[in-house]
């Protein structure tokens, strides 16, 4: 419902009609973050009683790494240059990786970045167009895509990385945001609701997602050692508050509430839907 133009037309085609014939009939709803739930509640006109918040976290795996020898080989596998640019998801629209490749590229140029941008993630809808804007912008030397990675190969790769730059344009929650804070790697997000519900002061968050303000953002974070810092300490605390056993417990009560409403013919059905990563 929310920003077709970001999905295959054929998905859209098929996943509205399921998904309200969902919303109408089972009985809880369990999202990832309060932004979904306010964007569930006000599409499907859902009882926000019905509506369960539970926010994923980090896997254990995603920690600060002192192991020096080990994230030597990590950077050898993925063949990093010393100064690392990382972004993490998906590579289709909705990412907005087009506008992070364009912002990149003009700093290079201007010699303000000597980074290497680094893509981690499975080539999604639309990332044909990718390789070629690559070649347009003439940086396919400071570029590398990854591809799927293990866990214990991305944590490696957050703790490689200067700053982890996520421009979606909209996310459900925005687990990459949790991961790299769990390994103290600076984040930069834009103003998207569930971003700053989990981000929230951890992150620097800019305020457009076009090429201009995140190439600008990246070039300040990359010659400010002391906020960069700032950003590792804050995001580490910040990434403690989202908790596994506590999402288990949280989901055990929304699968409580479904049994108690089922039980009571009275009020009509809500839906179970989840966010994305």
């Amino acid at each position: 419902t929310l920003y077709p133009r970001f999905h295959p037309p054929r998905r859209v085609l098929l996943n509205r009609p399921l998904v309200n014939l969902a919303a109408r009939r089972a009985h809880a709803i369990v999202t990832v973050s309060q932004s979904a739930k306010l964007d569930i509640v006000r599409w499907y006109a859902i009882d926000p009683g019905r509506v369960h918040v539970v926010h994923e976290a980090a896997a254990p795996e995603f920690r600060p790494i002192g192991d020096l020898r080990h994230l030597e080989q990590i950077r050898r596998r993925y063949q990093l240059a010393d100064r690392v640019i990382l972004y993490v998801g998906t590579i289709e629209p909705r990412k907005n990786l087009s506008r992070l490749l364009e912002g990149f590229a003009a700093r290079r140029k201007r010699g303000a970045l000597t980074h290497q941008l680094v893509c981690v993630g499975p080539y999604g809808w639309l990332s044909r167009d990718v390789d070629a804007q690559i070649d347009r912008l003439q940086i396919a030397d400071a570029v590398r895509f990854t591809g799927y990675v293990p866990f214990a190969d991305l944590a490696g790769l957050y703790n490689l990385a200067e700053m982890l730059v996520f421009p979606s344009v909209y996310e459900g929650f925005g687990l990459p945001v949790i991961e790299a804070m769990a390994c103290g790697t600076p984040v930069i997000t834009g103003r998207v609701p569930a971003l700053e519900e989990v981000g929230g002061p951890a992150a620097e968050q800019v305020p457009d997602l076009d090429a201009a303000t995140l190439g600008d953002a990246m070039v300040r974070l990359a010659h400010d050692g002391p906020r960069r810092q700032a950003l590792r300490t804050a995001g580490l605390e910040r990434a403690q508050t989202f908790s596994w056993d506590r999402a288990a417990r949280e989901t055990m009560r929304a699968y409580a509430d479904a049994v108690a409403r089922a039980s009571d013919p009275s009020p009509a059905p809500a839906a179970w839907l989840s966010g994305w990563r």
